[in-house]
């Protein structure tokens, strides 16, 4: 009797926590997402406006073929634009 009843509950909860694993991976995974000049300059401003930060350079992190996925601050601050790789 035992043996049936631990039997069910495995068939039932191992594969909920596969694919709740699964779940979680896929929502970590993630990829860059290409973002205009404009869009990096007004995500600075909001930075240097939220933050307090009063550095007046910040360079613009490119990746393949010179495409902008975020900017670096002079105070250290970064930020890339990314969005979930499966949805």
């Amino acid at each position: 009797m035992m043996d049936v009843l631990m039997n069910s509950v495995f068939m039932t909860v191992g594969p909920c926590l596969v694919i709740g694993v699964a779940f979680g991976v896929a929502a970590l995974a993630k990829r860059n997402q290409v973002i205009s000049f404009d869009d990096a300059k007004l995500i600075w401003t909001m930075h240097t406006k939220d933050s307090g930060c009063n550095q007046r350079k910040w360079q613009i992190i490119k990746r393949k073929k010179n495409k902008i996925v975020g900017f670096r601050c002079e105070c250290g601050y970064e930020y890339k634009q990314k969005r979930p790789l499966f949805l």
